[in-house]
This record gives C-alpha cells, sequence and structure tokens, in this order.
C-alpha cells in the first residue's frame, strides 16, 4: 500500500514538473502582452479601435437576439466569444447595452484578456497534453518514423514543447494582440491544431483526433479564412483517404455550426469570398482575375523582408532534413513528410500574397513548430552522436537562437513605438477638445477619439445603438471620407448643410490620401482647410468657410 501511494505521488510530481515545463513560454508571452497592451493605451485610439469596437458592437447585437452585420471575415467565432463574456457580466436587455455604451472599453477589455488568457492557456495544455498522449499510446512501428531504442519517445517531451517558440519569433504577432481581434481566437485555435497535426507527425492517427482538428479547423475558418492553411497542412499531415473524408466532414460540419449565428448574412459572405477569390484588387475589388501580375511579385517580396523567418525556418529545416536523410532508408517517411509540409507552407504563403498585409500570416506562423518537430525527429532517428545527428542539432539549435533574437531586439522597440503613438495621439485629442470647446468637432477616419470609436463600430453594427449614442453625445459631428458626406450616430447629413450652419469646423483624422484599401476617399473641401496640429499620422484642421 505504501508503495503504491508512493508511486502515485511520484508520478504526480513527475505530472506537475512537466506542466510547469510547458507553463514557462506560455507564461513569458501573457507578460509580454500585457504590458504591449498597457503601453498601447485605451482602445479608442486611432491605431486601435478599428478591430474592437465593431467586434464589440456586433457581440452586443447577438446579446439582443439580433444577427451580426460585420460578417466580412467572418468572425463569427468572435463575435460569439464577445457575446458569452457580455452575458457573463450579469447584465441583459437594454441594461447591457446601456452600460456597454457607456463604458465599451472596461467591456473590450475583459473581453481582450480572456482571450489572451485563453491563447496562453492553449499553447501550455493542448502541446502537454499531447506529449502525454504520444507517450501513453506510442506505437511500436510509426509509419513517420521507426527507432530501434524503445525509449526513443522520450525525446516526444522536447519535441512538443518546440510548438511553443513561434509565439515570440514573429513581431507581427505582438503587434496584433494588442487589442481586441480575431487573431486572438486563432492563436487560441492554433494552439490545439499545431498539437494535433504534431500527433499525426507522431504517428497517432486515432479517429476523434482527427475528429477533432476537423473541427477547431473549421471553427478557425468561420473566425477568419486566414486559418485555411491550416486544412492543407492537417492534409499532408493525414496517412489516408478515409482520414481525410473524416476530417473534411468534421470541417464541414464545424463551419456550418459556426455560421449559423449570421445565417441571413450568408448570401452577402459567400458573394464576399466570391469576389475575393475572382477579382485583382483588395477584398473583390479591381478587375476581374486572381492577383495584379504588377503589384503580386512586389508584395510576395514585402513579405518576405517584414518577416524573413516565416520563410528561413521551413526551407532551411527541410533542406536540413533532406541533406541529413539521404541514404537512409528508414527516414524516407519523414523526409516525405518535410517535403510535404513545405510544400503546404509555400502555397498558403502564396495564396495569403493576394492579400499581402502580414497579420493575415498569423496561423500560418504557427506551423514553423511543426518544422523544427521534424527537426527534432531527425536528430533522434539518425541516432546520436552521428555527425548527420549533430549536424541537425545544431541547424535546430541555430535556428531558436535566430527566433529568439528577433524577439529580443523587435519587442523593445515595438514597446518604444506603442508608448510613443499613445502619447501623441491622448495629446492630440485633447488639443482637439479644447480648440473645438466652443465650436464644432467633425472626426474622420481614423480619428483618435472616444466618439469617432463609437461611431465606427455602431456603423459596422449596422447603426443598430445609433438612438442611444445620440442621447450620450447629442453634438457628435463625423465626415465619411469614403462617402463625400456629414453624419452623426444614426444618419448622413448634406455638406451644404454643414457648410450653411457653420463658419468654421475643426476636422480631426488621418492625414490626407486620395485611396485607401476600402475604396476613393473624399476629403472635405481641402483647398481651405489650416493645419493646427499633428501627431504621427494623426492631424487637427480647422475649415473656414470660404465667405469668412
Amino acid at each position: 500500500m505504501v508503495a503504491t501511494m508512493w508511486f502515485r505521488l511520484r508520478k504526480t510530481g513527475v505530472a506537475a514538473c512537466e506542466l510547469s515545463l510547458f507553463a514557462l513560454m506560455p507564461a513569458l508571452y501573457l507578460i509580454v502582452a500585457f504590458t504591449l497592451t498597457d503601453v498601447d493605451g485605451p482602445q479608442w485610439l486611432g491605431t486601435n479601435f478599428e478591430n474592437s469596437y465593431p467586434y464589440l458592437f456586433n457581440a452586443l447585437l447577438l446579446t439582443q437576439h439580433r444577427t451580426p452585420f460585420y460578417t466580412d471575415h467572418p468572425g463569427t467565432t468572435t463575435q460569439v466569444f464577445g457575446a458569452l463574456c457580455l452575458w457573463l457580466s450579469g447584465l441583459h436587455d437594454k441594461v447591457l447595452v446601456n452600460a456597454v455604451l457607456s463604458h465599451p472599453e472596461s467591456f473590450i477589455r475583459s473581453i481582450h484578456r480572456r482571450l489572451l488568457v485563453l491563447g496562453a492557456i492553449s499553447f501550455w495544455l493542448f502541446p502537454w497534453t499531447g506529449w502525454r498522449i504520444c507517450r501513453a499510446k506510442y506505437p511500436s512501428k510509426r509509419e513517420s518514423v521507426q527507432y530501434s531504442d524503445p525509449k526513443a519517445q522520450d525525446h516526444l517531451l522536447w519535441a512538443f514543447l518546440l510548438l511553443q517558440p513561434a509565439l515570440f519569433f514573429f513581431d507581427t504577432t505582438f503587434k496584433n494582440i494588442i487589442w481586441l481581434d480575431s487573431e486572438l481566437v486563432l492563436i487560441v485555435l492554433c494552439g490545439a491544431i499545431v498539437t494535433s497535426c504534431a500527433c499525426f507527425l507522431a504517428g497517432i492517427h486515432h479517429r476523434w483526433t482527427v475528429i477533432a482538428a476537423g473541427a477547431i479547423c473549421g471553427l478557425g475558418i468561420a473566425t477568419k479564412l486566414t486559418f485555411f492553411p491550416w486544412v492543407l497542412i492537417c492534409l499532408v499531415c493525414l496517412f489516408s483517404i478515409s482520414e481525410s473524408v473524416i476530417f473534411l466532414g468534421s470541417l464541414l460540419l464545424s463551419v456550418t455550426c459556426a455560421l449559423i449565428p449570421i445565417f441571413p448574412r450568408l448570401p452577402r459572405v459567400f458573394h464576399w469570398f466570391f469576389r475575393m477569390a475572382t477579382h485583382s484588387g483588395y477584398y473583390g475589388t479591381g478587375a476581374p482575375g486572381f492577383v495584379r501580375i504588377s503589384q503580386y511579385p512586389t508584395d510576395v517580396i514585402r513579405l518576405l523582408a517584414g518577416e524573413p523567418i516565416m520563410a528561413l525556418f521551413p526551407t532551411m529545416a527541410t533542406f536540413v532534413i533532406w541533406i541529413a536523410t539521404i541514404g537512409v532508408k528508414s527516414a524516407r517517411p519523414l523526409r516525405n513528410l518535410a517535403f510535404r509540409l513545405l510544400a503546404a507552407q509555400i502555397v498558403s504563403y502564396l495564396l495569403i500574397a493576394k492579400h499581402a498585409n502580414f497579420h493575415y500570416m498569423i496561423p500560418l506562423f504557427f506551423s514553423i513548430g511543426l518544422n523544427l518537430f521534424l527537426l527534432l525527429e531527425t536528430v533522434v532517428a539518425l541516432h546520436w552522436p552521428s555527425v548527420r545527428s549533430l549536424l541537425s542539432s545544431a541547424v535546430l539549435l541555430g535556428l531558436l537562437a535566430q527566433g529568439l533574437h528577433f524577439f529580443r531586439v523587435r519587442t523593445p522597440a515595438t514597446y518604444s513605438r506603442l508608448q510613443t503613438e499613445q502619447v501623441q495621439q491622448l495629446q492630440l485629442y485633447e488639443r482637439a477638445k479644447e480648440a473645438a470647446r466652443d465650436s464644432a468637432r467633425a472626426d474622420y477616419y481614423r480619428a483618435g477619439s472616444p466618439e469617432f470609436a463609437l461611431y465606427f463600430g455602431n456603423f459596422y453594427g449596422h447603426r443598430a445603438f445609433g438612438q442611444e449614442l445620440e442621447k450620450m453625445f447629442p453634438n457628435a459631428l463625423f465626415y465619411n471620407i469614403f462617402y463625400g458626406k456629414f453624419e452623426n450616430y444614426r444618419s448622413l447629413i448634406d455638406p451644404n448643410v454643414i457648410r450653411s450652419r457653420y463658419d468654421h469646423l475643426y476636422l480631426l483624422g488621418n492625414r490626407f490620401t486620395p485611396t485607401s484599401t476600402y475604396g476613393d476617399v473624399q476629403y472635405f473641401d481641402p483647398t481651405h482647410v489650416i493645419m493646427i496640429a499633428e501627431a504621427g499620422d494623426y492631424i487637427l484642421q480647422k475649415w473656414v468657410r470660404p465667405d469668412h
């Protein structure tokens, strides 16, 4: 009996040590994420509101049993999670609406922090669970690599730990987790899906694992189309047609269930997807075609230059696996997996480059954990300490060192930039409030003001809460640079009405540009505008009526 108790205590102690080991990097990730979020300032700043407020307002629509209006990505999973967080506040119906509109920052902060914590938990518990599953169900003959030493499975602890460092390698990730956005939901899902694929690579092909992978991919696609690389990666990690069919069936069912909250909007969603696939411009605009041939190579190179690790790690890992396993017959399945994974990553990269925004690559970033996983498999398969095994180990350690170097150099720079932008935008907003104290101010895209953030969220919430906002901000005025008209929270206003009503008007927003990714820009009579103050890309100006 004493021996049995000692054995159980020893097992519990080992499990606790393993959990602590897997918790180190997610904990560091969480610390850095909270630090950057705090220095980034309020979510209504011009650099922050574009995603946070639309997701908040559409989550609020769900709590009122109404269909979300903002369905471009489509973002359903994010909106449902936001609605659950709002329901958990204990407020309901009109009381909840008034609370959210009165204190939007506190509700955004609550949803945002929960997603950050879930992301860290995902990259903590899922890799640890994957390691435990593989250790418990380690097959005697695996399809990827066969080991003559039964204790070779011990290396899988370190292999699953290698799924975590991608949290730190990409500056784009930290630049896009500082506000409420679908990227945070994708990070949560990436922790689960990268673990599932690692289990496939380790030879675990349980039917429920395949079904779970399909369900995760379905939720990811319903969150943002940029999760599609994981569908390709899962398919190359599966070894049989039957598994692929089960995976695709689970994915289809998961997507269908996830899109139920926006069922009335599905025709619009599918039309938007179709236009993106068949038009060469951004977001379904431009001439027919898949890409703009004149711009596409430039976009690919720009993505490579901005995040070189995404190209370096998969290419280098696959090359070393190929060189190290030449002539090793037992390692041929491992080599084939490495090439198939690289092919899926290249195809995904080229498709993402059609809309060459760095944050669209965030789900793909985490796939490099699988490249590192396979590289460690190579080290073990070649029987340490052979020359080939030593070469593979050196490259693996070199890649990890390079990735952490990028994190060490880039993160302080991101912190400094966010701090500077916050101070500048807050000062500009205070200057705008003071200047327009006895006059009127019209905010336009992307003005850093609480009023404009609420207007933007309400606009992408189909103006559902315009009446309540008008009572809160009766004198709020906005200029829609895409329609060329003024607005309040409920409707458009003809510019001539404003010209006749005011002798002068203060304007707060971005610097003048002729176009944006959303279309042509129509600024308000710029020949009669005087610069008052500026802060980076944001400016405060004064319009004076010509006859004054």
